[in-house]
């Protein structure tokens, strides 16, 4: 069983790819019930998700928090990241083994940035290339799977001190007063459906952001259909990016 976290799409195609190469399942996080996740009945538990500050996302720590596994069993776990994930597979392997858990096997891939509260995707023949070669990285994953344990990350940043300050940094930015929305807002409701925090409620036909805090997943303001969702001024000019390989919840 694969287990994937995704706001944009990347770590879906990634999670999708890898399922095909294993001939295993792929199965969203944020559509596990609620309560205890027993995995113990399959032979190796995988995630795909994010990179958030240089660290996992609180969202599948919290999940892992969950599981219910068995003595001996295996667990892999793949990132993705807009840059580098500096630091963030070691200390993912900590947050397992403090658990109980064993993680085997962590890799690290490049995908187009999605985080446009800060950063511009890239253009779309550098997303294209990037993308078409998922399908290599996965096939390269499938073949460690069965191999001796391993960490891979080709994308180290300084030292591991972006590892180290990035919760500190994400805990300041992940407020949600910048969120506002443009005229042009059709009231559709996707932004609430999708986020992942419950932290958007459509009053009067337009988004309100009803927590201080959320996930910061940009799946709100990437995915919206007529792009009017913004974060203070800086989305205004940013092209919006969602992977058009794959097929969104």
């Amino acid at each position: 069983m694969i287990f994937v976290y995704s706001s944009t799409g990347n770590s879906l195609q990634l999670a999708e790819a890898i399922a095909s190469e294993i001939g295993d399942e792929v199965m969203n996080i944020l559509d596990v019930p609620e309560g205890p996740v027993d995995v113990s009945m399959y032979d190796m538990v995988g995630f795909v998700t994010p990179v958030y500050f240089f660290n996992t996302p609180r969202i599948l720590r919290a999940f892992i928090d969950r599981l219910v596994a068995r003595d001996g069993q295996e667990f892999f776990l793949v990132l993705t990241c807009g840059s580098t994930p500096d630091r963030a597979c070691r200390k993912a392997a900590r947050y397992f083994r403090n658990r109980g858990l064993d993680l085997t096997h962590s890799f690290a891939y490049r995908m187009p940035e999605n985080y446009i509260a800060l950063f511009s995707p890239p253009k779309g023949d550098t997303i294209d290339r990037m993308l078409d070669s998922v399908p290599v990285f996965a096939k390269e994953i499938a073949g460690h799977l069965s191999s001796e344990p391993c960490i891979i990350s080709k994308h180290i940043g300084l030292l591991g001190l972006l590892t180290v300050f990035g919760d500190t940094a994400y805990d300041i930015m992940r407020g949600t007063k910048g969120f506002h929305v443009d005229d042009g807002c059709i009231g559709c409701g996707l932004c609430e459906r999708i986020c992942p925090d419950k932290a958007i409620r459509i009053e009067d036909g337009k988004p309100v952001w009803v927590i201080q805090k959320c996930e910061h997943c940009m799946g709100c303001i990437n995915r919206c259909p007529r792009s009017v969702i913004q974060y203070k001024r800086r989305t205004q000019r940013r092209t919006r990016y969602v992977n058009p390989r794959v097929k969104l919840r």
